[in-house]
């Protein structure tokens, strides 16, 4: 029976346009009841999680936990698809970074052929340069972290929510102690001695760069400008900077006694101390301005992460 027959009575016109109909019709359908798969996305190479296992315990000295993994399992899921769209959107034909990587790759692997920049670039793409090369791998991420984060067109935070988030985390903005202070290193000498020292140092009313004499040499130098409590403890230890905490806080300036180190005594003299004190809005406005924009750029590229990975079928392992 010819199929005419049937569509005649809703659509005139010739057979060839109703096999056209028909043939749509039931393409469209096919479409809806049989969709092509979703591509595959995963299992993260094993060789890209070890590298993370062994950064992770070289740093903290004890190999990732059931959870820490997950987390290693997530960020190569999240890098791969950011990575795969970025190949897509073909963003590595408008860098200049990865352009001038492609090129010193192939002046690496050719370097002595006579070929034009734009022809060494046509080359090492058809090399698939731009798909497994790490440099240009992690620029290609960062690059549509980026595009994404602009395509979400976000406005700029007004002052008003500013300064309620620093009403509400006033505690959280506070100007670190500073001490400035000049030292005479001793060295292994014993306890007696540093004192006999210091005690000459109060006799003769030196300042600290006439009582450089009587000490040795140190390394790290003899007066440290507004330095905090960490840096102290970088370079002095921690049992230095303590006692050094504990005898300042009255306030008192001018030659403070003799503290031990790592290093061995040293005769004290403190110049300077502010103690940590509480920041002015003002102060801090860059600092709320960038905090809140990063964890709002940081909640739209999740969410477009998130949103990719659903035309993807994903599989952790």
């Amino acid at each position: 029976m010819n199929p005419s027959f049937f569509t005649q009575r809703w659509l005139p016109g010739p057979p060839w346009l109703h096999f056209i109909v028909l043939g749509t019709a039931l393409y469209w359908q096919l479409l809806v009841w049989f969709p092509s798969p979703a591509p595959v996305l995963g299992p993260p190479s094993p060789a890209r999680l070890q590298l993370l296992v062994n950064g992770y315990a070289q740093m903290v000295g004890e190999s990732p936990n059931s959870e820490q993994m997950e987390r290693f399992i997530d960020r190569e899921l999240r890098d791969e698809v950011l990575f795969r769209e970025a190949v897509k959107a073909q963003l590595y034909r408008e860098d200049s970074a990865v352009i001038q990587r492609i090129i010193r790759n192939m002046l690496f692997l050719f370097p002595d052929d006579n070929l034009s920049h734009t022809e060494r670039i046509a080359r090492g793409l058809s090399l698939n340069m731009h798909l497994t090369d790490e440099v240009i791998r992690r620029r290609l991420i960062q690059m549509m972290e980026q595009w994404l984060v602009a395509s979400a067109r976000l406005t700029v935070i007004p002052e008003e929510e500013l300064r309620l988030f620093f009403n509400a985390n006033t505690e959280q903005f506070m100007a670190p102690a500073r001490i400035s202070f000049a030292h005479v290193f001793l060295g292994g000498v014993d306890v007696d001695q540093a004192q006999r020292v210091f005690m000459e140092i109060q006799r003769q009313q030196l300042d600290p760069q006439q009582a450089l004499q009587l000490g040795t040499a140190f390394l790290e130098g003899y007066r440290f400008n507004e330095v905090r409590w960490t840096d102290i403890n970088s370079r002095f230890g921690r049992d230095f900077s303590a006692a050094l905490k504990a005898r300042v806080q009255d306030g008192q300036l001018g030659w403070l006694g003799v503290i031990p180190s790592v290093f061995g005594a040293h005769v004290v003299f403190i110049e300077d101390y502010r103690p940590a004190s509480r920041q002015s809005f003002e102060e801090v406005r860059g600092e709320i301005q960038w905090q809140l924009t990063s964890a709002r750029e940081q909640t739209v590229l999740n969410a477009e992460v998130d949103a990719l990975m659903m035309a993807y079928e994903v599989r952790r392992s």
